[in-house]
């Protein structure tokens, strides 16, 4: 996969998981998501470097991560699975 489409995955998956569906999208030096998730502002930074071979790698750790405290629902987790291609979450 292309550094662009995973991007774009990810965007889509982080308006999913959102509180409101809506995330603002940064790009200064590094592209950055800001939204709310489980009434918490966060941040998700995408990799500055999208070059590397294991790029899909550290974005799925990123996401673990910031996906693991929201304590989402098996019906999330499947469309979660299913949109990211995260099947060990």
């Amino acid at each position: 996969m292309s550094s662009k489409s995973i991007n774009r995955e990810v965007v889509n998956l982080l308006k999913f998981l959102s509180d409101d569906g809506f995330v603002k999208v940064f790009n200064n030096k590094h592209i950055k998501v800001v939204g709310n998730f489980a009434g918490e502002r966060k941040v998700f930074t995408l990799l500055s470097s999208p070059s590397e071979y294991y790029y899909e790698h550290q974005i799925k750790s990123q996401l673990r991560r910031l996906i693991g405290p929201l304590n989402v629902d098996e019906k999330t987790q499947r469309r979660i699975n299913k949109v990211v291609r995260l099947y060990s979450l």
